[in-house]
C-alpha cells in the first residue's frame, strides 16, 4: 500500500506549536550563517565611519529604491543585516565571539578597505586600500583614468606602478606569487589581454555574500575579507593558485616587491616590449633616466603657450629652431 500523507487540519498545531502543521521556520539572517565583515568588505578592526562608508557604497547599487530586482532586494537585506550587526557594539561583540580566528589576532594592525561602484561600465571608484593602523602609509590599487595602478603612499614618497599591458600585470603577479610560494615555477602561467580592476559583490558565495576587488588579465588576483581578516588570492592560468592572509609581515614583503618593480623600471633593467613603445618623435625614447634631456622650464612654458594661443605646428616649429634634444635626426621635418 502506498503511503499517503494526510493534509493537516486547518488551524491545528503540530508538536512544535506551529499552526497548519507546517515545520518551524528558521530565521534566515542568523549571525552564524553570514560573514558580516566579508559582506561589507571591511576588516574586523574597522571603525564605524569605515563601516558606514562600505555600507553606503553597496546601498547605492542594491537599495530597493535604486534597484527593484529580486536579487538586489535579497542582497540588500543581507547587507543591512551585516551593517546593523557591526554598528551595534553589543551585537558586534557577540558576533566576534563566534569567530575563533579572531581570538589570536586582536593585535593585528592591518586594515583593508574594498571600495567599488559595483556597476558595469563604471569602475573609477573600484579600489583596494591596504594600510597599517596608526601609520601614514598604504598600498592602494585603483583605476587611474581607467588604467589599473598600484600606489605606494608614505610620508616620504608616493610611487606608482601602472599596468598598461599584460606584461606589467605578469611582473606584478609573479612578484606577489613568489612571496607566497617561491619554489613554484611560473614559466607556463598565462597572462593575456588588457588588465582590468573591478569590484564585485558575490551573492552566491558560501557565506551568502562577499565583497571582493579583483584585477584580472586572464590570470587574476583578488582581495577579500574572510571572518574579519584580509586575504589575497592569486589564480594563475595553468593551475597556479595561491592564497595568503595579509599580515604585517606580508604587507612589508608586498611593499618591497612592488618597490623593486618600480625601481627596476626607473633604472632601465625592465624594458617595455617593442610593440608598446611610442613611435620616435622629437624626444628619442631612452632606457636610462640619466639619458633624458628635457628642455629647460622656460622653453616648456613657451611651447605650451604657443599650443594654446596658436597651433601645435607653430609650437613645434619654434621648438625646432631653438633646441636640439639629441641630434637633428630625431626631429621630423
Amino acid at each position: 500500500m502506498r503511503w499517503k500523507r494526510e493534509a493537516p487540519n486547518k488551524g491545528a498545531k503540530n508538536q512544535d506549536g506551529n499552526k497548519d502543521g507546517n515545520p518551524p521556520q528558521k530565521e534566515s539572517t542568523t549571525l552564524d550563517s553570514y560573514d558580516c565583515y566579508s559582506i561589507l568588505g571591511v576588516t574586523y578592526n574597522a571603525d564605524k565611519d569605515e563601516i558606514k562608508r562600505a555600507y553606503r557604497m553597496l546601498a547605492l547599487q542594491y537599495h530597493p529604491d535604486r534597484n527593484k530586482s529580486e536579487e538586489a532586494i535579497a542582497i540588500f537585506r543581507v547587507v543591512q543585516m551585516a551593517y546593523d550587526t557591526l554598528t551595534d557594539e553589543g551585537k558586534r561583540r557577540r558576533y566576534d565571539s563566534t569567530i575563533p580566528a579572531l581570538g589570536s589576532t586582536k593585535q593585528s594592525v592591518i586594515k583593508v578597505e574594498l571600495d567599488g561602484a559595483f556597476t558595469e561600465g563604471y569602475a573609477s571608484d573600484d579600489r583596494v586600500a591596504i594600510s597599517i593602523a596608526g601609520m601614514d602609509e598604504a598600498i592602494v590599487i585603483e583605476n587611474s583614468i581607467s588604467v589599473p595602478s598600484v600606489w605606494i603612499h608614505s610620508a616620504e614618497f608616493h610611487k606608482q606602478y601602472s599596468l598598461f599591458t599584460d606584461i606589467a600585470f605578469e611582473r606584478l603577479f609573479k612578484a606577489l606569487y613568489e612571496i607566497m610560494n617561491p619554489r613554484e615555477d611560473l614559466d607556463d602561467v598565462e597572462v593575456v589581454g588588457v588588465p582590468k580592476l573591478r569590484a564585485h559583490f558575490d551573492a552566491r558565495f558560501w557565506n551568502r555574500g562577499q565583497t571582493n576587488v579583483s584585477m584580472y588579465c586572464y590570470s587574476s588576483m583578488s582581495f577579500t575579507i574572510i571572518n574579519g581578516l584580509p586575504y589575497i588570492y592569486l589564480h594563475g592560468a595553468r593551475y597556479h593558485n595561491a592564497q595568503h592572509e595579509i599580515t604585517t609581515e606580508f604587507y612589508t614583503k608586498m611593499k618591497e616587491a612592488i618597490s623593486n618593480i618600480i625601481r627596476a623600471e626607473l633604472v632601465g633593467t625592465v624594458e617595455p616590449p617593442a610593440e608598446v613603445l611610442e613611435p620616435v618623435t622629437i624626444f628619442q625614447p631612452v632606457k636610462q633616466v640619466s639619458e633624458l634631456r628635457l628642455p629647460p622650464r622656460e622653453i616648456c612654458l613657451m611651447f605650451t603657450t604657443l599650443c594654446r594661443t596658436k597651433s601645435a605646428q607653430a609650437a613645434r616649429h619654434a621648438l625646432k629652431g631653438i633646441w636640439r634634444p639629441v641630434n637633428e635626426d630625431n626631429i621630423s621635418a
